[in-house]
């Protein structure tokens, strides 16, 4: 679930740096002059840090999920052989 959110978060921040380039490309060729463009391409840039900042919570989310992954799979690997132990004095009573 959180990879699919990553890969939307990447398509998304390729689109804006996408626009973000032909934004610059007309300003530079005079092909728009108006600050609604400027505006606009001030919007596009702040999309971008926010994506950003969304694909690093992700990323981080995803390492703390494997690590929890990680750690309850040694516990019930721990619980398991505590079982097994219990068993065993049972066993011998």
């Amino acid at each position: 679930h959180k990879v699919e959110e990553l890969e939307e978060s990447n398509g998304a921040l390729r689109k804006s740096e996408q626009e973000i380039q032909e934004l610059r490309e007309k300003i530079s060729n005079g092909d728009c002059g108006s600050s609604n463009l400027i505006t606009e391409l001030e919007n596009l840039r702040k999309r971008v840090l926010e994506m950003e900042g969304k694909d690093e919570e992700i990323t981080k989310t995803e390492n703390q999920c494997k690590e929890l992954r990680k750690r309850l799979e040694e516990e019930n690997v721990k619980s398991k052989d505590l079982r097994l132990e219990v068993e065993k004095f049972k066993k011998r009573m």
